[in-house]
């Protein structure tokens, strides 16, 4: 059997409000647009996916946090990279995991704040 790929690691809420809703199934779903900022010129966006009564309690204890450039610890699975033209692409994914580090304030998060972000695919047997 392979090992999903995964995708882990510090991430900041972008101005995009987070979306909650339901899945055809009826399931609480919260829908985030998150962002890696390595550096000036080296931002990637990523839409985080999460389904079920994990994501309902996150986001019923930490929405007021929930704020442009809130600090989140994230571990996610199935990144997708879909292109967004003419605005770049973002990468999609599935949480596993994740938690708020600190809220955000008003402001964007500043360039170049991004501590780790690990894309890892992990071979079967490893």
């Amino acid at each position: 059997m392979v090992a999903p790929t995964l995708l882990t690691g510090t991430f900041f809420l972008a101005r995009q409000r987070p979306q909650v809703g339901k899945t055809a199934d009826g399931l609480f779903q919260l829908s985030l647009l998150a962002m890696d900022r390595r550096g000036v010129h080296e931002v990637e966006a990523v839409r985080l996916f999460w389904v079920g009564d994990t994501a309902q309690a996150f986001w019923a204890a930490n929405a007021s946090g929930m704020t442009a450039g809130a600090v989140l610890e994230v571990q996610a699975d199935k990144p997708r990279a879909h292109a967004l033209h003419p605005y770049g692409a973002e990468l999609q994914a599935r949480v596993k995991s994740m938690r708020l580090e600190r809220p955000g304030p008003a402001a964007e998060a500043p360039v170049g704040a991004s501590a780790t972000r690990h894309l890892n695919h992990q071979p079967a047997g490893a």
